[in-house]
């Protein structure tokens, strides 16, 4: 009984505070299913109950290439998307993230629509951490809650603010400053061996590099096909000391979050939370 009188004074609370009690319940159902979707088949969860600094997740609003037999579900789950982004759109000002950043247009990161969540203390922790990567990428005028408050403004968006830098993003993502870089390094590589397809000049020292950080990598995660959690996936040199860190560190968060899952619905705990600070 008690269990109960708290889950019901913390839902009344968050709904208080939200001022989202004003949303009809048929759009508020939508706007649970985006969020259940991207704490559960991306990584929010590990930014909203764990210590990732941030999270990206890419959302296809065209129907994907599938066999037949899967082509309804296809269809029906991208209704479903773009019914609960247009509820979304609706109501978002009724929600305030107070600790937390989040970004719900990022068209020009990646050619799709693209949400990212940022949790402001974890970020500016990682961005002090950094600060000399970022001051030799973006410029020695690079300061952390400046950087962060031009992004919260929408002054500029994440892709200007990194000047389109995937080994920032990396970073800013938490997936290790090796692993991002080596990334970035990789991309500049492929890029470079496109641009000369079809000279004269020889890419084989270009390609035996590629080949060499290819080598290097391979998948954080295991892939896991029910994971009630999706687990984190991203290139990364498994034998650095960075890496064994962060998976301890994102074992830990993930464990956490399957024995929050445990007391009660994911996504009413993560408005929770995201809402109170």
């Amino acid at each position: 009984m008690k269990f109960f009188l708290f889950l019901l004074f913390a839902c009344t609370s968050f709904l208080a505070n939200a001022s989202i009690k004003e949303i009809p319940k048929s759009e508020f159902k939508k706007i649970k299913y985006l969020y259940t979707y991207l704490l559960t088949e991306h990584d929010f969860s590990y930014v909203v109950f764990g210590s990732k600094p941030m999270a990206l997740a890419d959302i296809c609003l065209w129907l994907p290439d599938v066999p037949v037999y899967r082509r309804m579900h296809a269809e029906e789950r991208l209704f479903k998307t773009k019914s609960a982004l247009k509820a979304w759109y609706a109501y978002k000002q009724e929600f305030a993230f107070n600790e937390f950043i989040l970004l719900d247009k990022e068209e020009d990161l990646f050619d799709c629509l693209v949400f990212v969540l940022i949790h402001k203390k974890n970020m500016l922790a990682l961005l002090h951490k950094h600060q000399s990567i970022f001051k030799e990428k973006l410029g020695s005028s690079f300061e952390p809650e400046f950087f962060l408050k031009k992004i919260e403004s929408r002054e500029l968006s994440l892709a200007q603010a990194i000047h389109g830098n995937l080994g920032l993003l990396g970073i800013m993502l938490g997936y290790g400053v090796k692993n991002s870089m080596l990334y970035q390094e990789r991309y500049e590589i492929r890029k470079a061996i496109n641009d000369r397809k079809g000279l004269l000049a020889t890419g084989n020292e270009l390609e035996m590099r590629l080949k060499a950080i290819n080598e290097k990598f391979n998948n954080f995660s295991e892939y896991e096909e029910f994971a009630s959690i999706m687990p984190l996936h991203f290139c990364a040199v498994l034998e650095d000391e960075e890496t064994k860190e962060l998976k301890k560190q994102y074992t830990k968060d993930r464990e956490a979050i399957q024995a929050i899952m445990k007391n009660g619905d994911l996504t009413d705990q993560a408005f929770e939370k995201m809402i109170s600070q």
